[in-house]
């Protein structure tokens, strides 16, 4: 039951038709509720993940919920790389939904577990947590942020993060009305990307 369901509902999703898309959701959930009843919770994890990927778009409270789900139990199985990305995905659906305080904090448990991150995610797992910062009113713990990242970067003498870093920094200046700042980060990160401030090539 429990890989019939998941089996039918992958059928059904690939013709990529919208008006299947209520049934593949009720297969997938009854394949989920099988894996529960099996008392096999990595593949419950698993089934929660592929059913908010289905639901992404649709129903943003319902999705969050399947996020939600999977993270106790790739905790409890010590799949890290997992938690990390379920940590990262319900963070950024909470943004979508408006819920900035709770974003924070499962954006910061996230890159608490950076290592499980390429850097260009945990460059915009930090964009991500700045803007819900910003969002309720804490815009210097924002610009801490974005001063750590750049110090990051610096000291692991990565040149594309350091240019990356400084933009985004400029961009955090400018929201807060420093804008001698914000051109001074601009500047440095163009010269870093090998551009002049006229725009030639250096």
């Amino acid at each position: 039951m429990a890989f019939q369901s998941y089996l039918e509902a992958s059928r059904l999703a690939i013709q990529r038709k919208p008006e299947l898309m209520d049934q593949v959701l009720r297969l997938q959930e009854e394949s989920l509720a099988a894996w529960k009843r099996l008392n096999d919770p990595q593949m419950e994890a698993l089934m929660s993940l592929v059913a908010a990927r289905s639901s992404g778009g649709r129903d943003g409270k319902k999705t969050l919920a399947y996020y939600q789900r999977t993270i106790p139990i790739f905790r409890s199985l010590g799949m890290k790389a997992e938690e990390a990305r379920a940590l990262m995905a319900t963070g950024l659906m909470l943004i979508d939904l408006g819920a900035h305080r709770d974003s924070i904090r499962y954006l910061e448990q996230a890159l608490s577990l950076a290592e499980y991150f390429r850097p260009s995610v945990v460059r915009m797992i930090v964009g991500a947590l700045t803007s819900s910062y910003f969002s309720i009113g804490e815009s210097q713990k924002a610009l801490e942020m974005r001063l750590k990242s750049l110090a990051d970067s610096r000291a692991a003498n990565d040149k594309s993060n350091v240019s990356f870093a400084l933009m985004t920094l400029s961009e955090q200046y400018l929201l807060m009305g420093e804008s001698a700042k914000s051109l001074e980060c601009v500047n440095e990160g163009l010269r870093k990307r090998g551009v002049s401030e006229s725009g030639l090539i250096l």
